[in-house]
C-alpha cells in the first residue's frame, strides 16, 4: 500500500525540525558562523579586486560606446 506522505518529504521536514532543535540548544549557527567567517572573509578580500577590474572595463566599455553614439550623431564636438 502506498503512504499519502512520501518517505524523503519527512525525512527532510525532520531534519529541518532537528537543526531548529540542536541549533537552539547549542548554539550551532553561530558556531558555524564564526568557523567559516575566515574563509568567506578571505574569499571576498581575494575578489575584490577582479570584481573591480571587471567593473571598471565595463564602465570605460560604455563610456566608450557613448562617446562612439555621440560622434555618429554628430553630438560630439571635434575639437
Amino acid at each position: 500500500m502506498k503512504s499519502l506522505i512520501p518517505i524523503w518529504k519527512v525525512s527532510v521536514l525532520g531534519g529541518v525540525l532537528a537543526w531548529i532543535v540542536v541549533s537552539s540548544m547549542f548554539n550551532a549557527t553561530q558556531i558555524i558562523r564564526s568557523l567559516t567567517q575566515p574563509w568567506v572573509s578571505s574569499g571576498v578580500i581575494f575578489r575584490i579586486p577582479i570584481i573591480l577590474e571587471i567593473k571598471l572595463s565595463d564602465i570605460l566599455r560604455s563610456r566608450n560606446n557613448i562617446l562612439t553614439s555621440s560622434r555618429i550623431c554628430g553630438i560630439y564636438d571635434r575639437a
